[in-house]
């Protein structure tokens, strides 16, 4: 970014607002990694209450099942319980009513969280283009 000359005053709010800016900027980068997560934890939890739910299924016969990476397993299931992950890398079997209550509560979590990010970036975008505008006012390039 260049400065063009200006009061002592002037350039002092000038360093601020690209210091606010360059703060806002990584912010929001921040955010939008943690957001790029919480879509692919809810995929993986929308994978695994599917599963969960074929095993669920009445009708005998084979079934497939998802078991990751776009990979699906054939066969005749006779699943009680299923390997939950409960948090903090520790797992509980649970039956499959409660599995899927289980998933179905993360999935509500996860899209709480989402949404609050969802807001959170779109307050630090609005800002970082109100901070954007003024500097360039002021005649400072961001690049």
């Amino acid at each position: 970014m260049s400065v063009p000359a200006a009061r002592p005053d002037a350039k002092q709010e000038i360093a601020r607002l690209v210091e606010e800016y360059r703060l806002v900027s990584e912010l929001l980068a921040s955010l939008q990694a943690q957001y790029s997560v919480v879509e692919d934890t809810l995929e993986e939890l929308a994978v695994a209450l599917d599963g969960v739910r074929v095993l669920k299924s009445e009708g005998g016969g084979e079934k497939f099942v998802h078991i990751g990476a776009g990979i699906f397993v054939r066969g005749q299931f006779a699943v009680r319980e299923v390997l939950v992950p409960i948090g903090a890398r520790y797992y509980a079997f649970f039956d499959l009513e409660t599995a899927e209550g289980v998933l179905r509560a993360r999935i509500d979590e996860y899209t709480k969280i989402k949404a609050a990010l969802e807001d959170n970036m779109k307050r630090l975008s609005e800002r970082a283009a109100q901070l954007r505008q003024a500097l360039e006012g002021s005649g400072v390039v961001i690049r």
